[in-house]
């Protein structure tokens, strides 16, 4: 029974930290094993965690002395599972259980954006785009946000309606040049990179986009060296980039068509087929697509057809440090990577797309991939100034403005996420104490989801 009450113990408290501090909990048991509900009025959410009872352990050799006296104890503790049980659905415990609240909010349009109507609204994201995504994909806390509220609901602000503006016309894509997204931690920064590549995807571009760059560089990939000894290359991350950015574009990728021929290993293909029949090399043999990747990119420099948008997340990663050693047992730097800098000039203003934009977002999540803080000898990133070795232009993500904090806070009770009532007091307060920070009004709603609560 020790065992048992430690795994309820500690489930307790996992609870109790992730929600509110009066965890409601129900204990069943199945096949399976004992089978634990817990669900919070603030989260409004089912959470369903099986442990299993007895725990596995290892194997042990007992001699037959301790199992004629360990029979007679153990008998009391019956766990085997009747035949009501068996009979009775524990998939949901109706005493605790809560059925989760759908916000009812618009899909995303293009004129949301191209024509800033959309300002100040909670909208949806594209359902067929989002729906290639996995949890693995979401950048920064995205997918735990997602879950929480039930929906991909996202504010549309200011900063994506300058970016659409940018992305209006080919005169105006080719004058904004590189753009990276800056601004403190928790604003909003990822989020509006996402809402941009919905954008271009609504408006059928190709999109390129990278929404965990820092995968690049922390090592939790494969590398070798190639045949420059100063540069290695990642064949699996690059191939696992390619297959996402075809699930992303099947409906474009068909339109899309070669400005040249390519050749890649023994595959050749002429003028005029389609990006498809290229990003398919590097499905069939993962070990081509660094050579795919690099024919993409110069085949979208002399243009495919359709506008192409190139967004890359936590970009800092590609301009700080790597987790990756080479033989000396030091460290390599970002460029020493293929894949990195097969990005890079495109931030550098070295290469340019010949119909597009390119979009980055900074991220401050990881201490390690962080770019140079105000007291460096580079510039101050979190004040919005464009530090000089870099060349790319800048636009600073703000904090939420007051009526924006109200929106968001009609919409979390609409999500069934906060019993309060929107009053000028729980506004202001809940703006002022989380410094308008999208990620901080988050965690202060389901922290304080009791109406008593302000």
């Amino acid at each position: 029974m020790a065992s048992f009450r430690t795994a309820f113990h500690t489930l307790s408290r996992r609870v109790a930290s992730s929600a509110e501090h009066r965890p409601l909990l129900s204990l069943a048991r199945d096949s399976t094993g004992l089978r634990c509900f817990g669900t919070s009025p603030a989260l409004a959410l089912r959470s369903s965690l099986v442990l299993e009872y007895p725990p596995k352990r290892h194997t042990q050799i007992k001699s037959k002395a301790f199992r004629k006296s360990t029979k007679k104890s153990t008998a009391a503790f019956d766990f085997s599972v009747s035949e009501d049980a068996k009979e009775e659905d524990t998939s949901v415990n109706t005493q605790y259980y809560q059925e989760p609240v759908f916000a009812d909010i618009p899909e995303l349009v293009p004129e949301m954006i191209s024509t800033a109507t959309g300002t100040g609204q909670v909208c949806s994201l594209p359902r067929d785009l989002i729906g290639q995504f996995t949890s693995s994909v979401f950048p920064g806390s995205l997918f735990q946000d997602f879950s929480t509220t039930h929906s991909d609901g996202l504010l549309i602000r200011e900063p994506l309606c300058q970016v659409g503006r940018l992305m209006e016309t080919p005169d105006t894509r080719s004058q904004a040049g590189a753009t990276v997204l800056l601004g403190q931690a928790g604003v909003g920064k990822s989020a509006t990179l996402l809402q941009a590549a919905c954008y271009a995807y609504i408006k059928e571009w190709l999109v390129l986009y990278a929404p965990k760059a820092e995968s690049w560089v922390d090592a939790s990939g494969p590398y070798s060296r190639s045949q420059d000894p100063e540069l290695f290359t990642q064949a699996e991350i690059t191939a696992n980039w390619l297959k996402f950015i075809v699930r992303t574009n099947k409906h474009v990728l068909s339109k899309a068509t070669l400005a040249e021929e390519v050749t890649i290993g023994s595959k050749k293909l002429a003028k005029g087929a389609s990006l498809e029949e290229l990003l398919s090399i590097s499905s069939s043999n993962s070990a081509l697509a660094p050579q795919v990747l690099d024919a993409l990119l110069t085949q979208v420099q002399h243009g495919v057809g359709v506008p192409v948008l190139l967004a890359v997340d936590q970009l800092g990663a590609l301009y700080t440090t790597t987790e990756y050693f080479n033989n000396a047992n030091e460290r390599l730097a970002p460029h020493n990577l293929k894949l990195v800098r097969s990005i890079l000039p495109f931030f550098d203003n070295q290469r340019k797309l010949k119909d597009g934009l390119v979009l980055g977002a900074v991220s401050q999540a990881d201490p390690r991939f962080r770019l140079p803080q105000p007291d460096s000898v580079m510039a101050p990133f979190s004040r919005g100034l464009l530090p000089s070795p870099f060349k790319f232009q800048t636009l600073t993500i703000p904090p939420y403005s007051r009526e924006e904090t109200k929106n968001i806070l009609q919409y979390y009770k609409e999500s069934g996420l906060l019993d309060n009532d929107i009053t000028d007091e729980l506004i202001t307060k809940r703006w002022v104490l989380t410094n308008g920070k999208a990620a901080e009004l988050l965690r202060y709603t389901l922290t304080h989801a009791n109406p008593r609560m302000v």
